[in-house]
């Protein structure tokens, strides 16, 4: 069955919330240009064993070793498993075949270039809970970070954000503040790995802060433009903020994805 993609309406900076359809993966996944197809994971119910494990490349398995708190060590590699799989959906080459390689500022995208120039992702981490984009050639950007208590909220938004975001901090009532911050972050996060300049060089001039941020509820998410970008708040799962951003001349569809790194089926 064909995923249902949320529809396109006219261009406009501000959406109403919508509902998120999380769809199963079929067993291979296209994207069409325009699109925006947003994975979920949770790390912690993924089955690992030596066969999910046999994908992984030596580098990764070394990079597991050196981890030495057994349950991030445990998500990593859940993670990593979780990617070749996910992108092996949709180039139809074996997860185990698929290489990746790093731009400067650490950002993976496709070794190969055929596959490159077709597809581009981006993978978020908090806790438990990983998240995927992709589109068809489109720069992308995600970011998912659980909403928590931030002792360093006030360095950061004095170094990172705008003098406009700085007075809306200001402005803001204790008790919300550390939600409109994480919601706000996510946002300039995302965007700022859609460019590849990482946080040092993100544009400060941009606003972050505002009615786009805190006002969903678990389950919906809602699509707007902040040029260059559309971006995608969601909110993937109770007490997490998600954003996905892409370079897209038009409003994208959205497709919810949800991943089970499933223990495989050992014939009798």
């Amino acid at each position: 069955m064909d995923a249902m993609v949320l529809p396109v309406s006219s261009r406009k900076k501000n959406s109403k919330a919508e509902v998120i359809d999380w769809q199963l993966p079929s067993a291979c996944n296209s994207i069409c240009n325009g699109q925006i197809h947003i994975w979920r994971i949770n790390l912690d119910a993924s089955n690992l064993n030596a066969e999910t494990l046999s994908v992984l490349s030596s580098d990764e398995l070394a990079r597991a070793d050196r981890i030495v708190i057994p349950k991030k060590r445990q998500r990593f590699l859940a993670g990593r498993v979780s990617l070749r799989e996910i992108i092996a959906l949709y180039i139809e080459n074996p997860a185990g075949k698929i290489e990746f390689k790093y731009l400067q500022n650490g950002k993976p995208v496709l070794a190969d270039t055929e596959f490159a120039n077709r597809f581009q992702f981006n993978i978020s981490h908090s806790e438990h809970w990983m998240v995927m984009a992709i589109t068809a050639k489109m720069p992308v950007g995600i970011d998912i970070e659980m909403i928590r208590g931030v002792s360093a909220k006030s360095w950061t938004i004095k170094h990172h954000f705008s003098e406009r975001d700085r007075e809306a901090f200001r402005n803001l009532n204790e008790s919300f503040q550390d939600r409109e911050f994480i919601a706000a972050w996510t946002m300039k996060e995302a965007t700022a790995k859609t460019t590849g300049d990482g946080l040092a060089l993100s544009n400060k001039n941009t606003h972050f802060f505002g009615d786009q941020n805190s006002s969903l509820t678990t389950g919906q998410f809602k699509i707007f433009e902040k040029q260059p970008f559309w971006c995608i708040r969601f909110i993937p799962v109770a007490g997490y903020f998600g954003v996905a951003a892409a370079k897209m001349s038009e409003k994208p569809g959205v497709v919810f994805w949800d991943f089970k790194l499933a223990k495989p089926q050992i014939p009798s």
